[in-house]
């Protein structure tokens, strides 16, 4: 199932827009390769913040996002 900006896991609810819509782009293409949703969304949220660290002034608190971020793929 592709995620939208309307609906989307939980996990991405505390997220910055900006941020929250890579996340959803990134998980998104993952779920096109054949990815599992878990698994997309772990590797999609260890991207967006990295990708935050470079372009994202605003702090975010990875803590609330409630799910373990996974660059292991």
């Amino acid at each position: 199932m592709r995620w939208t900006e309307a609906e989307y896991p939980p996990a991405l609810a505390s997220l910055p827009g900006p941020v929250r819509a890579k996340a959803l782009e990134i998980a998104n293409g993952l779920l096109d390769q054949g990815y599992a949703e878990d698994k997309a969304l772990r590797l999609a949220l260890a991207d967006a913040r990295e990708w935050a660290d470079q372009h994202w002034e605003q702090e975010i608190d990875w803590d609330d996002v409630g799910i373990e971020l996974d660059d292991d793929r």
